[in-house]
């Protein structure tokens, strides 16, 4: 994924697939100001009719990451 305008990147990510589950990693390219992330992993498992269920979200500040659990 790469979200683009004119010749610039604002936005750049992979998708992982596993048995289990499903990892989107994002990378954000711009900065709105000091307390932004500049980037988020979301991790998504299939429920048992097989539609992805957002569990798990982590957002990454300067390397630092925070990671929110979805019930």
């Amino acid at each position: 994924m790469t979200a683009k305008r004119n010749d610039s990147t604002f936005i750049k990510g992979n998708y992982l697939i596993y048995k289990s589950k499903i990892e989107f990693d994002e990378h954000y390219y711009y900065s709105k100001n000091q307390s932004s992330i500049d980037s988020m992993k979301k991790t998504f498992y299939p429920n048992k009719s097989g539609d992805l269920i957002l569990k798990e979200t982590t957002e990454f500040k300067n390397g630092q990451g925070t990671t929110t659990i979805t019930k």
